[in-house]
């Protein structure tokens, strides 16, 4: 995806919604190897699908707690600019 953006694009603040990867139980860990774990974010995609697929994924996945505290909520926090001390 990131050679889709154009050159000087700050990919700090961008952030991609873990529920666009819907899908088998290991991206989220391949997600994370390669990187992914600061970029991306928990997301539902409520009303049209509830929390429970994408948490499953994050659930199953083999990522240190460190990883899956930034999908859970850390990324979310910084995007959002609260408690910059949390992120």
């Amino acid at each position: 995806m990131l050679r889709q953006l154009p050159d000087g694009v700050d990919i700090d603040q961008l952030y991609f919604d873990l529920w666009y990867c819907n899908g088998p139980i290991g991206i989220v860990l391949w997600l994370c190897a390669n990187g992914g774990a600061r970029s991306f974010t928990f997301g539902s995609c409520y009303p049209i699908q509830t929390f429970e697929a994408t948490a499953l994924q994050v659930d199953q996945s083999d990522i240190s707690s460190e990883q899956r505290r930034a999908l859970g909520a850390s990324n979310a926090i910084r995007y959002l600019g609260w408690m910059e001390g949390l992120s």
